[in-house]
């Protein structure tokens, strides 16, 4: 195996997931500064009374293409992160911090995850050209192109357009939005 084709791979993931994680840390903030704006008590207590119950989502199913792809590497990385980190098999204290690690590896290696379970490995230390062949790399570049597709979805939604806005035209969007759904909010109660 080529250890440079796998260097690339990597520093494509970092790369692109440190990518995503900026523009949804930029989709957050300003979705946190949106919310916060209409953070007001009539406005909050409207939305309450009207409030609807939103069912709990289910897992999403593991799309078809991925299941075809061969998961040898993901399956041994995901295990000697969890060997390394189970608080079962090794008499560590396990900090908190350990325990989301372990959770998010868990997380990501049933989402058949490789990039963001190689990126956890990375942080554990852990050698992945022990792990990782060129038969992952299928594995490695599907997940690259979903992350890919991830970032360009949240780039092209209303929301970024928005939050690429300056600070006095986002607020003057919140404030119109806010005004127009406490009045949707008051005539509904009154109907």
């Amino acid at each position: 195996m080529s250890n440079i084709e796998l260097d690339l791979r990597v520093n494509k993931i970092d790369f692109s997931i440190n990518l995503l994680e900026r523009v949804e840390n930029k989709i957050k903030e300003f979705t946190d500064e949106f919310t916060s704006y209409g953070d007001n008590e009539t406005t909050m207590s409207l939305c309450k009374e009207n409030k609807q119950d939103i069912p709990e989502s289910e897992p999403e199913p593991i799309d078809p293409e991925l299941a075809l792809l061969n998961r040898s590497g993901l399956r041994k990385l995901y295990h000697t992160i969890a060997r390394k980190m189970h608080p079962d098999i090794n008499d560590l204290d396990i900090s908190i911090q350990e325990t989301t690690l372990l959770s998010n590896a868990t997380k990501h290696y049933n989402a058949r995850d490789l990039p963001r379970l190689i990126k956890i490995a990375q942080k554990m230390d852990i050698d992945i050209n022990d792990y990782i062949t060129e038969v992952d790399f299928p594995l490695l570049d599907y997940n690259l192109e979903k992350i890919q597709e991830s970032i360009n979805n949240n780039t092209d939604s209303e929301i970024w357009k928005i939050s690429k806005k300056t600070f006095e035209e986002r607020m003057e969007f919140a404030k119109n939005f806010w005004k127009k759904r406490s009045m949707d909010l008051k005539s509904a109660m009154k109907s």
